[in-house]
């Protein structure tokens, strides 16, 4: 594709997705209110000069309000045709209320959540998880090859994506919970913590998370902070209000949780 790519949102996620691109040869311009420097994408003004000049458009922000908010902001320059891949983590509601306006004006809006960390992503090891229609999707298949390694796994209708990254983060969320429990009874049993994680990482025991996470817990070192995190879209309550729906109930889980865990994305 001759067209340059656009980016919305040049944070960890967004340069990763930046980096990727660029080292397959892709043509970037993006946009971020803070117009971050060292980055290979020829930086617009706005978000409406990103999709004037840009096909397919990827988001890379914080919620799927955001996204909400720019598509307010750029409607009027949208073109029939333009491809919307949003990599944000959100509301399978939203999402799915943003891809039926954008219908309306015939544009093609897709999620691709991002099956892992950034630093993940930014080395080809993270999966996608794609939702919207299969056709585009098919479509994108060397786009997504170009920004990961290990694969783009389609799940159906937009809203589907998201509602499987819960899944994901529920995996995740808990197998990091449980590194740190498991950090804090290794001290209390006198072993150094960063030499259980070295051993830890030889054995059965050994997990993405415990690799990508497992350094970081055992020596405390969380600043500066990878990412915010906001209680009313944390995956857990998104989990808890869809068992509420689905089953009319309030959820029982109760999520231990421990000094050193740690949500960074």
């Amino acid at each position: 594709m001759s067209e340059s790519i656009g980016i919305i949102g040049l944070g960890l996620l967004g340069s990763a997705v930046a980096e990727r691109l660029h080292e397959a040869g892709r043509p970037l311009r993006g946009f971020d209110p803070r117009q971050p420097k060292d980055l290979p994408v020829e930086l617009c003004s706005d978000a409406s000069q990103v999709f004037v000049n840009c096909s397919p458009v990827i988001f890379s922000l914080p919620t799927s309000r955001e996204s909400t908010l720019v598509i307010d902001e750029v409607e009027s320059v949208l073109k029939p045709g333009q491809i919307v891949l949003d990599t944000t983590t959100g509301s399978p509601e939203e999402m799915s209320a943003l891809a039926e306006r954008l219908q309306q004006l015939d544009v093609h809006y897709l999620e691709a959540n991002v099956a892992g960390s950034s630093a993940l992503l930014r080395a080809g090891e993270a999966g996608l998880l794609i939702g919207g229609d299969e056709t585009i999707a098919e479509a994108l298949k060397p786009l997504f090859a170009d920004l990961t390694d290990a694969g783009a796994h389609y799940l159906g209708p937009v809203g589907n994506a998201s509602r499987f990254k819960l899944v994901h983060n529920l995996i995740l969320g808990l197998n990091r919970a449980v590194i740190a429990e498991a950090l804090q009874f290794a001290e209390s049993l006198g072993f150094d913590s960063s030499r259980a994680v070295s051993v830890l990482r030889q054995t059965a025991a050994a997990s993405v998370a415990l690799t990508a996470k497992g350094e970081r817990m055992a020596e405390r070192r969380y600043h500066p902070p990878q990412a915010p995190c906001c209680p009313k879209n944390s995956s857990i309550i998104q989990i808890s209000r869809f068992e509420r729906t689905e089953s009319g109930q309030n959820s029982s889980s109760k999520i231990m949780s421990s000094p050193r865990s740690s949500i960074m994305e």
